[in-house]
């Protein structure tokens, strides 16, 4: 199970600041037990903490939303329309051929 399945039920921000760094707040999420362990065992073979997973997941869906804010609508509605799809790109070219030959 990723980090995106998990449910955030609540939150509790407080702030502090480290020298020399950005100002960071501190959230708490409450998630399955079993997702946070498997969560902190994660990390930890990769040498990173849980919040830094998060926080760069988090990083992640900012980006991919700025993304998509700036498609015209039109291309929007249709991104992910072939997701999971077996289309490649002679499929396309004979749906052409067929359509203007």
């Amino acid at each position: 199970m990723s980090l995106a399945r998990a449910y955030i039920w609540s939150y509790n921000t407080k702030k502090y600041v480290r020298q020399g760094e950005n100002m960071k707040t501190k959230l708490t999420l409450r998630i399955d037990e079993d997702l946070i362990r498997w969560a902190k065992n994660y990390a930890a073979k990769i040498g990173k903490s849980v919040s830094s997973l998060v926080e760069n997941y988090f990083s992640l869906l900012q980006v991919e939303s700025k993304e998509e804010d700036k498609l015209p609508p039109k291309v929007a509605s249709l991104k992910g329309i072939l997701k999971n799809r077996k289309v490649d790109e002679d499929d396309y070219r004979k749906y052409l051929e067929e359509k203007y030959l």
